[in-house]
């Protein structure tokens, strides 16, 4: 599949400079940033909005408040996984660290406590990414090697 889109009339954020330019790409990926506007009549104008790189958020536990919004409140996986992924990606976050859990790890009942939350998390991580569900790329530290 081919698919050509232009975004000009934006602020450009590199490492660098800001500047008003047009970016154009094929197929998601950046082809060209031109500090000039288009006459290409299909460009979609920023009017002047910032276009700033992908955001990484090194460190978070909010995928586990979306399964577990209140103490005993379980969400399901796919579910909380899912508005987790829309909720970074709708802030600019592109790639995340999730943490997972945080607290008293061992308990008593290892299929509902939160070892078995972690283990479950991770496993819908994992499928979700390789299946292309996310919009964000997530990675976490207890991440089995393949």
């Amino acid at each position: 599949m081919y698919n050509k889109v232009i975004l000009t009339n934006a602020q450009i954020v590199t490492c660098d400079e800001v500047f008003k330019g047009t970016l154009k790409l094929s197929d998601g990926k950046i082809d060209s940033i031109d500090k000039n506007g288009t006459s290409v009549k299909t460009a979609i104008d920023l009017e002047g909005d910032y276009l700033i790189p992908g955001l990484i958020d090194i460190h978070t536990d909010n995928l586990e408040k979306h399964i577990e919004p209140r103490p005993g409140v379980h969400w399901p996986f796919a579910a909380a996984l899912s508005t987790h992924d829309h909720q970074l990606f709708s802030a600019g976050i592109t790639t995340v660290l999730d943490a997972l859990t945080v607290g008293d790890y061992y308990d008593q009942d290892a299929k509902s406590g939160r070892s078995g939350t972690l283990e479950q998390a991770i496993l819908m991580l994992e499928e979700a990414q390789a299946s292309g569900l996310l919009r964000t790329e997530s990675w976490t530290p207890l991440a089995r090697q393949k």
